[in-house]
């Protein structure tokens, strides 16, 4: 390896940390879904003790409650506590007709022990997620353009100049484009333009050049972007996996606001209101149970 530049990646230990992070990744994701760990608990239970039932009623009634409650938590999300909540969510969706599939895509706002059950999103809601999606997305690209990379990306220890090289082709690192590329062949340590304008040392210049020239570097670069392709799979999996969520949250505030509306909003009738002496309700948000006192 030379001694002058340094690999922005030399580390053999990406591959099994990627493959334990994902393993992680799956069973925080169940873990997450379901609301509990009892699935776990119970499969290690039965590795180590071996299928022995519950013989007491009230225990067996206890696990059965807590597996039930994880099927339903897993598959629709809601965060229930009980099967009480799980009943009266199920009767105020048949008496409000609304299906168990549309409280699933807004499962954030559904909250059972709040007498309204769907709450309404905050104003600030939207916008944040906006946010997020937007710095996601830029991460993910980032991940992206270092998996596809056929570089290696490497700084020089003295100078600190970042570069990226292909073993055939040394380029400058920029977001904005390359303001210089040169190739083996017109590499020269005593080139005083070539120093100027990549901001190298002599010294650095004229050890890299060797390495283009020698082709000692393509064994290396080669390893290297391996392990920044790993590196990039490594940034980019939880990148992808946080973005589906939050867009998924954004779609789900628009349709927790558009049902709360339905709920909480009723269409303004001019006559009526004028006889009544209440002002028309906007379906902007006013919910049915503001009372509006009229001036005395």
């Amino acid at each position: 390896m030379l001694q002058l530049f340094t690999p922005l990646v030399h580390t053999p230990w990406i591959a099994p940390v990627l493959s334990t992070g994902l393993f992680l990744l799956l069973c925080l994701w169940i873990r997450a879904r379901a609301g509990s760990a009892h699935f776990l608990l119970d499969r290690l239970w039965r590795i180590a003790a071996g299928r022995r039932e519950v013989q007491d009623s009230v225990l067996k009634k206890i696990q059965q409650d807590s597996r039930d409650l994880e099927i339903f938590r897993f598959f629709y999300r809601m965060p229930l506590q009980t099967l009480a909540d799980l009943h009266r969510l199920e009767s105020w969706a048949k008496a409000h007709n609304v299906g168990m599939l549309r409280l699933k895509t807004l499962w954030r706002w559904v909250d059972v022990r709040n007498s309204a059950i769907v709450r309404r999103p905050h104003r600030m809601s939207k916008p944040a997620l906006i946010f997020l999606v937007f710095v996601l997305w830029t991460l993910s690209m980032i991940a992206g353009s270092l998996l596809a990379s056929p570089y290696g990306y490497f700084h020089m220890k003295e100078s600190k100049v970042w570069f990226k090289t292909d073993a055939n082709t040394v380029r400058n690192m920029t977001l904005w484009g390359e303001d210089w590329v040169f190739a083996a062949t017109e590499c020269a340590a005593e080139s005083p333009d070539l120093l100027e304008k990549t901001g190298f040392r002599k010294s650095e210049l004229l050890d890299l050049c060797r390495a283009l020239a020698s082709g000692s570097m393509k064994d290396q670069v080669h390893s290297l972007v391996k392990q920044q392709r790993w590196l990039a799979l490594l940034l980019l999996l939880p990148c992808l996996v946080g973005l589906a969520v939050v867009v998924r949250a954004a779609l789900g505030a628009i349709e927790a606001e558009k049902l709360w509306k339905e709920l909480h909003c009723t269409p303004a009738v001019p006559e009526a209101n004028e006889l009544s002496g209440i002002p028309p309700a906007s379906c902007g948000g006013t919910p049915q149970n503001d009372r509006y006192e009229a001036p005395v």
